[in-house]
């Protein structure tokens, strides 16, 4: 295996790195509205690729499931997000909790969301109709 070194200033990176760290900053700033939207999502027990989904349709911005797991407090990523994001995140996923103790059977609210979700995927789906 033959390394390739690229210096930076005054030290020498292997190409690889270099590479990933000039990667890195590629990250599309978000506006106050697409966090909160994001925040809420993950509060309310979408996984990040369902966010990135949501957000793409939503806002027709690109974000990575990385990005959307900095607004997750409850993830290693998001241990220095905001006060008052993680206040935003803990009411709305305490809102979204007390629907699933409210209903008798568990995780009832969870199911239906679910139920929700397929059917709007497949509503355009002809076969499927």
């Amino acid at each position: 295996m033959r390394y390739v070194f690229i210096k930076v200033g005054l030290i020498f990176l292997p190409a690889l790195l270099y590479v990933a760290v000039q990667r890195g900053g590629n990250m599309a700033a978000l506006s106050e509205p697409v966090k909160i939207f994001i925040v809420q999502a993950l509060a309310c027990r979408d996984t990040p690729q369902e966010v990135v989904t949501l957000v793409k349709q939503e806002y027709d911005i690109e974000v990575t499931r990385s990005q959307c797991q900095n607004y997750d407090p409850t993830k290693y990523s998001g241990r220095n997000l905001s006060k008052k994001f993680v206040q935003l995140f803990n009411e709305t996923r305490e809102k979204f909790d007390a629907g699933l103790i409210d209903i008798p059977i568990a995780n009832k609210h969870f199911r239906l969301k679910q139920y929700q979700k397929h059917l709007e995927k497949n509503a355009r789906n002809t076969v499927m109709s």
